[in-house]
């Protein structure tokens, strides 16, 4: 009878096959470890760029809400003083924009300054506008004027009273009213400020227009008895008030300008008198007197009928418009007033006046 195992002892073979079998397992084993291990490396680092990428845009957002709030907080703070400067040199208006008062030339179409206060119309002269000419033109003459005081006349040689005193009042006049006329004239207090400001202009050119050409006058009689003399002055001072009372009440351009015809008369009358028999004053003066007004009537002219700026609007708002040449006319006018008056106090300080007429 044969007898059969039923656990057979495991042949060489199928040890062999065991043990190469479990050495796949291992291998296997080990490499799915190694790629495990790879894929949560990989998924760490996914992991990490991640929270940094979400940090670095939560920062982002941060900085974006801290500038909008600085800008809001930026927006709903007062400007301060030296904010407020850099807006009024920038926010120069045009035409149709600044107050009915200002609006006297209609061909000045641009670079008007907006309604400031006693410390924007100052801080004004930092920067360019259409009355910055206007301003230079008068307020560089005053300063010249009043830094040559000691060398404008020859003091020694004259000794005529008041007279030299009063020609140099009258060269510093014009200026200092014009000055603050021009650089004021756009207060916020508005058209109560304005019209001050249109006297105080008027009262200084009506100064150097009256006593201005009181040293022509003067030596053009010169040469007269004392009653003569006395009742001529009256008259002629007489005259200039009366001029002055309507200049300050008259509203238009043409009007204050008609108002000076008077003394001009009078004056034109001493020219006269000055080239006769009769007459007196120094030789050589006649050109001098004569352009004294000649240049303030042309300034005069041109200032009122717009020119150039009438043929072209807009165009010469800044520099050239018919108000910056009537400035360096009146300049040039004052000028030969003043050299007028230089050789006539002179002439009459001298003692043979009279007798080399």
């Amino acid at each position: 009878m044969t007898f059969h195992n039923k656990n057979p002892s495991p042949s060489l073979d199928d040890q062999d096959d065991h043990e190469t079998l479990k050495a796949v397992n291992n291998f296997e084993n080990t490499e799915n470890g190694r790629i495990i291990d790879s894929q949560r490396s990989v998924i760490d680092e996914e992991c990490t760029n991640t929270v940094a990428k979400t940090d670095h845009v939560e920062i982002i957002h941060r900085k974006k809400a801290k500038v909008i709030e600085d800008g809001l907080a930026t927006a709903l703070t007062p400007p301060s003083d030296a904010d407020q400067v850099v807006v009024e040199q920038t926010s120069l208006l045009d035409f149709p924009q600044v107050p009915a008062h200002l609006r006297f030339n209609k061909y000045v179409l641009g670079y008007y300054r907006p309604p400031l206060d006693i410390r924007g119309c100052i801080a004004s002269l930092t920067y360019w506008h259409n009355e910055t000419i206007n301003i230079l033109t008068h307020a560089v003459p005053v300063l010249f004027i009043a830094s040559l005081i000691p060398w404008m006349l020859p003091w020694d040689q004259i000794n005529t009273p008041w007279l030299p005193v009063i020609h140099v009042a009258a060269c510093l006049a014009p200026w200092v009213g014009s000055t603050f006329y021009h650089l004021f004239m756009c207060h916020q207090m508005g058209q109560v400020a304005y019209l001050l400001l249109l006297k105080l202009d008027l009262i200084g050119i009506w100064f150097t227009q009256t006593f201005g050409a009181l040293v022509t006058i003067c030596s053009a009689i010169h040469c007269f008895d004392y009653e003569t003399k006395r009742i001529t002055l009256t008259f002629y001072l007489f005259i200039c008030i009366v001029c002055l009372y309507q200049a300050m009440t008259v509203s238009t351009v043409w009007g204050r300008r008609f108002a000076f015809t008077a003394p001009f008369s009078i004056r034109v009358f001493c020219l006269l008198l000055r080239v006769s028999p009769w007459g007196g004053g120094a030789p050589n003066t006649t050109y001098y007197v004569i352009m004294q007004d000649v240049l303030a009537i042309l300034g005069g002219y041109i200032g009122a009928v717009n020119i150039p700026e009438k043929w072209f609007p807009g165009k010469v708002d800044l520099v050239f418009n018919s108000h910056h040449i009537m400035h360096v006319l009146v300049v040039a006018a004052v000028y030969q007033m003043h050299k007028a008056a230089e050789l006539d106090l002179v002439w009459m300080s001298s003692g043979s006046a009279c007798h080399s007429k």
